[in-house]
């Protein structure tokens, strides 16, 4: 993916991003159908839910996390709280979907183990589901192209300061 691009400050850009290229890879017939966008409320439970639509009709609502940033150390709480909301549905159940500005591969293992549906707006995807039949898969980029130059790495290893 081009740095050029937008520098997806907000979650709701982060959404926006992932949705199109999520449509851009369907099937042909399929449809996206944003139900509900990001709301303003730092209190609510989910970020979005999104319908897909197949070319019979049927349809399956992913309940949708976004986060501008993810460590593995943050997925288990993430999940568990995509997973409450999910069986939190009155009616049809929903399927949890985390999107992220970037994913790294160990991420992605992560989830993929856990069959948790995942998409960042690098590219990489996979959302794999039952009803209706759909297996969406691609490959973005391996690092992530909005980390810049001179930020730390999350690790005390470095180069050692001088002494005066």
């Amino acid at each position: 993916m081009k740095t050029s691009s937008p520098p997806l400050d907000r979650e709701v850009d982060v959404l926006r991003q992932v949705i199109a290229m999520v449509e851009e890879r369907l099937p042909v017939g399929w449809l996206v159908e944003p139900t509900r966008r990001l709301a303003a409320d730092p209190g609510r439970s989910v970020d979005a839910l999104i319908k897909l639509v197949s070319p019979q009709g049927d349809d399956v609502t992913l309940v949708v996390e976004v986060k501008k940033s993810v460590v593995i150390r943050d997925l288990p709480n993430v999940v568990e709280q995509l997973r409450t909301s999910a069986s939190r549905a009155d009616k049809e159940p929903l399927i949890p979907l985390l999107i992220a500005r970037y994913l790294s591969a160990s991420s992605q293992a992560w989830l993929t183990d856990r069959d948790v549906p995942y998409a960042d707006a690098t590219g990489n995807i996979r959302i794999s589901l039952d009803r209706p039949a759909l297996f969406l898969r691609d490959v973005g980029a391996s690092k992530d192209p909005w980390r810049g130059p001179g930020r730390p790495r999350g690790t005390l290893i470095g180069p050692s300061g001088t002494l005066l």
